[in-house]
């Protein structure tokens, strides 16, 4: 009875040693979240803001648990001017967990202009699409207003993700094809369109009608083509 009662009890000990290292484990899975550190990047647009919210982060997690907030803060200063070119890094304060970076244009806002290329159909798509174009043009010029032609060495993915955003609802079907230019007092951001596929190579239209004389069916033939 003795020895069945001793055994029953090292298998209890042994249960519970497992159980305080699970929880232990455990925890200190969680505790390592919860000292993952939250970005956020203002005085740069929101889409922007993006970018170098996610790109801090990944530095931040290479950052060790144990260095003081103070030479985090100093880190994030010196990688973030080497990565984002075009801006400066005004501050970084880091305080309950939260990376907070402020950031201006190195020079004075670029002046851009958007000019976005029509592809090679003929009328009446041509009009169409011209229509369509119109209504996008505002919102890409508001899209890169005052971006420094420097920071498209960092956001250019970003851009183009953005402009396919804008694009969308009014074009479905196209691509963007971005390409930059430098004019006289200002950049200038042309984009071409290129159709998705499948693509429409002809088309072949047939009239049926019981009422119209045989003779006019090919006259309107010809006017739909």
């Amino acid at each position: 009875m003795v020895s069945e009662s001793f055994s029953k009890q090292g298998k209890y000990l042994l249960k519970s040693w497992v159980a305080a290292i699970f929880i232990a484990a455990t925890l200190l899975m969680f505790t390592g979240r919860a000292f993952a550190y939250s970005v956020d990047a203002d005085g740069v647009p929101e889409w922007l803001a993006q970018i170098i919210e996610r790109s801090i982060s990944a530095v931040a997690e290479r950052m060790p648990e144990s260095q003081s907030d103070e030479n985090a803060e100093k880190d994030i200063g010196v990688n973030s001017g080497k990565l984002f070119s075009g801006y400066k890094v005004d501050s970084v304060t880091i305080s309950s967990g939260v990376i907070k970076i402020s950031m201006s244009t190195e020079k004075a806002p670029a002046k851009w202009s958007v000019e976005v290329r029509t592809p090679p159909v003929q009328d009446p798509p041509l009009e169409w699409l011209k229509a369509d174009i119109a209504v996008i043009e505002k919102p890409l010029n508001g899209l890169i207003d005052g971006l420094p032609v420097e920071a498209l060495n960092w956001c250019d993915s970003g851009l183009k993700e953005e402009v396919l955003k804008i694009m969308a609802p009014i074009l479905p079907g196209w691509n963007p094809t971005l390409m930059v230019h430098s004019g006289k007092e200002e950049f200038i951001m042309k984009v071409a369109l290129t159709p998705e596929l499948p693509l429409v190579l002809a088309v072949n239209p047939t009239l049926t009608s019981n009422s119209l004389p045989t003779l006019l069916h090919e006259d309107l033939r010809e006017d739909l083509m």
